[in-house]
C-alpha cells in the first residue's frame, strides 16, 4: 500500500494498513535543531513525502521573509506583519481595512489560474513550515508522475483574513454590531478563496486542499456558535463547493476549543479536522466525534511536546490511537515541532508512530 492510499483510507474510513503520520515543524525549530532534525525525518518519512527522496531537506534551508524580525508586507492583500522572533510567525501591525473608508479604493487580489496551475505543477514535499505539512512549489519537472503521496497544498483563510484586513478588535465590533459593511467585506474575500479553490480543484497532482482559521480560545469559541452558523457557515459553504464538486478532500484546521463547530464542518462536507484535540478533552473528544470525521492530531505542544519527557510523549500518542483510531481508519498522527521542542522528544514522537500506529 503506498502512502497515497494509506491517507485515502484512512480519511475515508476504507481500513488502511496502519495509522498514517505527518511531519510539520516550525522554522525555528529548524534553526534550533538542524540536521538533527532532518536526520530523525530522514529515518522515519512520513506518509506526505517529507523524509522520502523527492524531500530536498535542510540543506538549503533559509528562513521564509514572514519568520524574519522585522516588519513584512503580504503582496497580495497589502498587510503589513510584524515578526518579534526569527522562526516564528508574527501578527498584523497594518491592517489596510481598519478604516471603513479605505474599502472604497482598496484593490482585492485576483485569481490567477495560470499561476495556481504552475504552482500544482511544481509540488514538491514540504516540511510545512505553515502548517501543511504536505507539499509547496519547487521547481516544475515535465511529465513527472503523480507521487505516491497525499498531496495537500493550502492556505486558505475566512475569519483570520477579515482580521488581518480590518484588525482581531475592529473584526469582534463588527460581528457584535452586524455591521452591513463587514457582510461586504466576507463576501469580497469568500468570493477570491471560491474561484481560488475552483483552480486548485482542477489540478489532477492534488488529493486534498487545507483551510486554516483559528476559531477557539483556551475554553470556548472566540464568538457564539449560533453567530459562527449565521455568518460564517453559508460563507464556507460557498468557498467549499469546488472542492466538494470535484471531489478533492477537505481540511480544515483550526486551534483552540472547537467542539461546537465540529458538526458544522462535518456537514460541509470536510474531511479532515486538525484540532487540539487534547485541550478539548481528548477522552471526550473521541467519543463524540471517533467514526465520524477523520482526525489529523495535533498533539499536546502546550505541555507535552516541550516539557514532557519522551515516555510521557509516548504515551501521549498512544492515547491519541487508543480514542480516535478505529480499524477503518479515521485518524492522522501529527504533532507541530516547534523551537521549544526537543530533539529527544521529537525521536519519541516517531517511535511511537511506528510502535502505536501499526
Amino acid at each position: 500500500m503506498t502512502s497515497k492510499e494509506r491517507v485515502q483510507r484512512a480519511v475515508h474510513f476504507e481500513t488502511p494498513d496502519r495509522v498514517p503520520y505527518m511531519w510539520s515543524a516550525l522554522p525555528g525549530a529548524v534553526i534550533r535543531h538542524g540536521m538533527a532534525l532532518e536526520e530523525i525525518f530522514r529515518a522515519y518519512p512520513d506518509d506526505f513525502g517529507v523524509g522520502g527522496p523527492e524531500w530536498e531537506g535542510f540543506a538549503h534551508f533559509q528562513v521564509p521573509p514572514r519568520y524574519e524580525p522585522g516588519l513584512w508586507t503580504e503582496p497580495e492583500w497589502n498587510v503589513v506583519w510584524r515578526q518579534f522572533a526569527r522562526g516564528i510567525v508574527g501578527h498584523p501591525d497594518v491592517c489596510p481595512l481598519a478604516d471603513w473608508d479605505a474599502l472604497e479604493t482598496y484593490e482585492f487580489p485576483k485569481v490567477n489560474a495560470e499561476a495556481i496551475a504552475a504552482q500544482a505543477a511544481a509540488l514538491r514535499p514540504s516540511v510545512g513550515f505553515d502548517g501543511m505539512g504536505a507539499f509547496e512549489g519547487g521547481a516544475a519537472e515535465t511529465d513527472r508522475p503523480t507521487p505516491d503521496w497525499y498531496v495537500m497544498p493550502g492556505g486558505g483563510t475566512l475569519f483570520e483574513r477579515l482580521q488581518q484586513l480590518r484588525g482581531m478588535e475592529n473584526v469582534l465590533m463588527d460581528l457584535a454590531l452586524d455591521e452591513p459593511r463587514l457582510y461586504d467585506l466576507r463576501d469580497r474575500v469568500a468570493e477570491y478563496w471560491h474561484d481560488a479553490l475552483a483552480e486548485w480543484a482542477k489540478q489532477e497532482i492534488v488529493d486534498c486542499y487545507a483551510w486554516f482559521d483559528d476559531w477557539g480560545s483556551q475554553l470556548a469559541l472566540m464568538i457564539r456558535p449560533e453567530k459562527w452558523r449565521q455568518f460564517f457557515r453559508p460563507a464556507y459553504d460557498y468557498i467549499f463547493d469546488p472542492l466538494r464538486q470535484s471531489g478533492k478532500d477537505v481540511h480544515f484546521h483550526s486551534d483552540g476549543w472547537v467542539r461546537d463547530i465540529i458538526p458544522d464542518l462535518v456537514e460541509l462536507g470536510v474531511n479532515i479536522v486538525w484540532v487540539q484535540v487534547f485541550m478539548m478533552g481528548i477522552e471526550d473528544f473521541g467519543q463524540e466525534f471517533r467514526g465520524k470525521v477523520c482526525v489529523r492530531t495535533d498533539l499536546d505542544r502546550q505541555h507535552v511536546l516541550p516539557r514532557g519527557t519522551p515516555a510521557e510523549v509516548k504515551a501521549m500518542v498512544k492515547q491519541a490511537v487508543d480514542n480516535l483510531a478505529l480499524p477503518e481508519g479515521g485518524l492522522i498522527l501529527h504533532a507541530e515541532v516547534g523551537p521549544d521542542v526537543p530533539l529527544e522528544n521529537v525521536q519519541a514522537l516517531a517511535e511511537a508512530y511506528v510502535e502505536y500506529g501499526s
